[in-house]
């Protein structure tokens, strides 16, 4: 009472006396007793309920997103309804098989009645409840056969190295993983990227981990996959190489003025001592060339992955022929 009291001393308008705290009082009991009567009364109302799909077969998956809830009329008394929300959240899931799904590999697709999903949620619902209807026209299922496939893991990198730095070998681990999921998405994956990154003047090995990018639908063994980026220096170098003949006519015999060409290469230092003129090609090519005109462009084809050509003179060759 001396609670109440030095609350209504807040409002000056309000002189707390004996006949105010009784009125309180029996003002408090009146809605108590008004309120559990009402709750004691029959009603009908529309309640939005969680609606969730299981018993699906293990060679089957739904491949689209149906309502994560329903709209639904239910009619009970007052008290059951206020714990209607929660009953129906944890009991009303449709079975997919009594839907109509089964376990052929096959693609389906369900329309399914709100008289089906009536007398599903009827079959599942207990407690003191009555399920008027259903305030859905019908629900669209899509299931494809499940289906698991091996495939590469690739890094989606962009890697500009520091001068006179170069990029050695970018690994992934692991770089396969095995995909789960609908055999129409399935069939056309033959690899999976990971999140896109940028690196610019690196001039050390690197290593980091990468979510794997999975399209809707598709579940991996592995969430994310280890990088490493082996950055190695380089060092230039110099080769002579003969100018070999390509697409000649039998008919004629050439001589090119000059027989060689020098090329500038890089390549990594570990691996520098390994590289010769056989990682070269030079080559000028006399298809379509007109004897009359005696210059033809020069031409390298870098054999070896690890020796990058950066220039090479001279670019143009002459040729004299000795017969015809």
């Amino acid at each position: 009472m001396a609670f109440t009291l030095d609350v209504l001393k807040g409002f000056p308008f309000v002189k707390p006396t004996g006949n105010t705290y009784t009125f309180i009082v029996c003002l408090f009991i009146a809605i108590t007793f008004w309120l559990l009567n009402a709750l004691n009364k029959p009603y009908t109302t529309q309640i939005q309920i969680p609606l969730g799909i299981e018993k699906i077969p293990a060679n089957k998956i739904l491949v689209n997103q149906p309502p994560n809830s329903i709209l639904v009329e239910v009619s009970g008394f007052g008290f059951d309804l206020l714990t209607f929300g929660k009953v129906a959240s944890d009991s009303i899931k449709l079975n997919a098989q009594k839907l109509g799904v089964n376990n052929q590999p096959v693609r389906q697709t369900l329309l399914v009645s709100s008289q089906k999903i009536y007398e599903q949620i009827t079959g599942n619902l207990g407690g003191n409840y009555t399920l008027k209807q259903v305030l859905l026209d019908s629900l669209n299922l899509q299931f494809d056969v499940k289906i698991s496939s091996i495939v590469l893991v690739n890094p989606d990198l962009k890697v500009e190295t520091a001068n006179q730095f170069t990029v050695e070998k970018i690994s992934a681990n692991p770089n396969f993983v095995e995909l789960t999921g609908p055999k129409t998405i399935l069939d056309g994956i033959k690899e999976i990227k990971t999140d896109y990154k940028v690196f610019n003047k690196l001039d050390q090995n690197l290593t980091f981990d990468l979510p794997l990018v999975l399209p809707p639908n598709i579940q991996s063994s592995h969430k994310k996959t280890a990088i490493k980026i082996s950055i190695e220096r380089i060092t230039e170098g110099e080769l002579k190489l003969p100018i070999q003949i390509k697409n000649n006519s039998d008919s004629l015999k050439l001589v090119m003025v000059p027989n060689t060409v020098s090329i500038k290469f890089v390549a990594p230092v570990s691996k520098f001592n390994q590289v010769s003129s056989s990682d070269f090609l030079a080559f000028v090519d006399f298809t379509g060339l007109s004897v009359e005109n005696k210059r033809v462009k020069i031409e390298i084809k870098s054999i070896n992955p690890l020796a990058k050509m950066i220039s090479f003179e001279p670019a143009f060759a002459e040729f004299i022929i000795l017969e015809k």
